[in-house]
This record gives C-alpha cells, sequence and structure tokens, in this order.
C-alpha cells in the first residue's frame, strides 16, 4: 500500500511535476508562468511527489489536465484521490464544468461521471486550449462533466 498526502502544487514541485509529466507522455510544452497554481500533487513517505493532476481556468470552465500517477504506484486509487481533490478545488473557483482531453484514460472518466463528446461540440473555452488546438491528437477522446455544487 502506497502511503501519500494530496496538497496544492508549489513552486519548487514545477520539475518533479514535469519530470512525472514526461514519463507519462503528456504535454507541456504550454506550461509557463505560474502553472502549477491550480494543480495538487500527490506526495510520497520520502516526499518525492508521485501523482499530479491540475485545472486550466477559463471562466467559469476548466480544462482537467496533466493527470499522471507515477508507474509504480498506478492502481493504487491515487488517481481517484487526485480527481476528487481537483474536482473540489474546481467548485472552489467557482467552475461549472470541467473538460477533458484523453488518449488512455477514457474509461476511468467515463466511471466517474465524465461523458464523451464529438470535437465539433467543444465549447468556445475548450477550443481555445493549446490541448485541443494541436497538443493533444484529433484521435483523443472529448469529455465533461458538470460540476454539483
Amino acid at each position: 500500500m502506497t502511503t501519500y498526502t494530496l496538497r496544492p502544487a508549489l513552486p519548487e514541485d514545477a520539475n518533479d511535476i514535469l519530470t512525472l509529466l514526461d514519463a507519462a507522455e503528456l504535454p507541456t510544452e504550454d506550461l509557463t508562468g505560474t502553472w502549477w497554481q491550480n494543480f495538487i500533487v500527490a506526495i510520497a513517505v520520502n516526499g518525492e511527489p508521485i501523482g499530479v493532476m491540475g485545472i486550466d481556468v477559463n471562466g467559469d470552465w476548466g480544462l482537467l489536465r496533466s493527470a499522471a500517477v507515477h508507474h509504480d504506484h498506478r492502481k493504487s486509487g491515487i488517481g481517484l484521490e487526485l480527481l476528487r481533490a481537483v474536482e473540489s478545488l474546481a467548485r472552489d473557483l467557482g467552475l461549472r464544468e470541467l473538460g477533458l482531453i484523453t488518449n488512455t484514460a477514457e474509461t476511468f472518466f467515463q466511471k466517474h461521471g465524465y461523458v464523451t463528446f464529438a470535437r465539433d461540440e467543444a465549447p468556445a473555452a475548450m477550443r481555445e486550449t493549446a490541448e485541443f488546438r494541436g497538443l493533444c491528437p484529433d484521435s483523443s477522446a472529448v469529455m465533461k462533466k458538470t460540476l454539483r455544487p
């Protein structure tokens, strides 16, 4: 069993988060400035970040992004705990809906209330993201979830 804690990402977590995202083959090119501010990290007992998930905020809509768990800790419940924490953060930020684009985790997100929809039905806020415009392939699943207060 993996022992870890969840907490908001800090500036000093940035390099470790980028390493996790690179290992998961997720895009990082658009992470600039203070991108880590709406990210949650799972920290192992030894202080190592072993999971991450974040939100890009655009008005009352957010793009759930950068969901990654270190390969040694997958299937341990960390992803679900990160998802719950990020959804709670989204509610605290006043977001009404979260969208996401995934190549590998469609089934996981479907199990937790996200629905797949056609790319041409994407809200304007999603179409404006770098992920939608090209960082993620057109073959990726496009999903959304309406958040309940």
